[in-house]
């Protein structure tokens, strides 16, 4: 049965509704506006949090009002420095770090076990962790290929399963938010062939899971970027800038707080009937890509 013929939300399962009234005169319009992208009462899980797109993301929910957030990284100096930079504006909220290598999996379970002593809840899970490994003198193809494979895609596979499971335990539904990229929809040669192939994964994962966890009330979906301003883009000489963005409708590299506009939306109530769907924010790049060839 193809995707299209086949639901990925069954009749019977009844996804979280808004927790506001369109009609009720008694609420002002800005605080319903407020209530459809709230986070208030919720937990997120970040991979990859101590910085580029999980810490922006780790700012947003705090900003949307989320309790808390726990973010995994390999780095523990990184990790202190993300939580120091979140403690001074959101102080009083649920702030924690864990050291955590996703490509392995006694890793990921030992912090879905913290999580689950230490924040009231898990509601939200970012599997951002993610690398781009080229070959060097010190790294050979097979090596950088292992490597991008594990943290990319095993690890994104760990995270959402391990933490999926979780949640489907809890039995209060939540999100599940992947980070594919615009590699994922189609090859180049100028960035490397395991980055493109763990990202073309991650959309077919998404899918998978958005089907697996729909039962509980647990929402899968993903976004690609297309060219960010992150830790993997630093040293990329301009020249090279030039030529990954020329062919772009806006014509330059986007930073991390331009993405988080559809994380929250995938996190909150309005995104509340979208699951196995991606969303594009890469400023017009595939469209005009796909027009030129």
């Amino acid at each position: 049965m193809s995707v299209c013929q086949s639901s990925l939300l069954p009749q019977t399962v009844k996804l979280q509704l808004m927790e506001y009234n369109r009609d009720d005169t008694s609420t002002s319009a800005d605080h319903k506006a407020l209530a459809r992208f709230s986070l208030k009462g919720k937990n997120a899980i970040i991979t990859g949090g101590a910085s580029g797109l999980g810490l922006e993301s780790a700012f947003a929910f705090l900003e949307h009002g989320a309790d808390g957030v726990l973010l995994l990284d390999v780095s523990e100096q990184n990790l202190n420095q993300a939580r120091s930079q979140l403690e001074k504006v959101y102080k009083g909220r649920n702030i924690l770090v864990k050291t955590t290598d996703v490509a392995k999996p006694e890793s990921v379970q030992e912090s879905v076990d913290y999580a689950a002593k230490n924040l009231s809840s898990i509601d939200i899970v970012l599997p951002f962790a993610g690398i781009a490994a080229r070959t060097s003198d010190k790294v050979d193809w097979i090596e950088a290929w292992k490597r991008t494979i594990d943290v990319n895609l095993n690890g994104v596979y760990y995270t959402a399963v391990m933490y999926g499971d979780k949640m489907a335990q809890l039995g209060k539904g939540g999100s599940i938010i992947l980070v594919a990229s615009i590699y994922g929809h189609y090859g180049s040669a100028k960035v490397p062939a395991a980055y493109c192939a763990s990202k073309g994964a991650i959309l077919n994962l998404k899918t998978t899971l958005a089907d697996k966890y729909a039962p509980e009330k647990i929402r899968v979906n993903s976004i690609s970027p297309a060219f960010i301003e992150t830790p993997i883009t630093q040293g990329i000489s301009d020249e090279f800038r030039k030529g990954l963005v020329g062919n772009s409708i806006m014509p330059r590299f986007g930073s991390p707080t331009e993405i988080t506009g559809a994380v929250v939306l995938l996190a909150s109530q309005g995104g509340s009937f979208m699951t196995g769907t991606d969303i594009l924010v890469d400023g017009g790049y595939m469209p005009s890509a796909c027009h030129q060839h």
